[in-house]
């Protein structure tokens, strides 16, 4: 197993909440993130606000249109 630093852990960051990583990618990032904190920080708030943004768009009160901007903003992000 290969080490990453800051920069690929974050680069790899979304696929990694969306677990579209190969299985040897996954224990990288997350060997990684287990080892830093600033990343770590940075995972848990990615991930609360993906939570978030799911909770609400999937809201029966949610508009298509709503909904449909924030998946643009968020492929935007990207």
């Amino acid at each position: 197993m290969s080490e990453i630093d800051c920069e690929e852990a974050e680069r790899r960051l979304h696929t990694f909440l969306d677990r579209e990583l190969e299985d040897a990618e996954i224990v990288e990032v997350q060997a990684h993130l287990d080892n830093c904190e600033e990343c770590h920080s940075k995972f848990r708030f990615e991930a609360s606000l993906k939570r978030l943004v799911m909770a609400r768009s999937s809201e029966e009160g949610a508009s298509s249109s709503l909904r449909q901007r924030i998946a643009d903003r968020l492929k935007r992000e990207r």
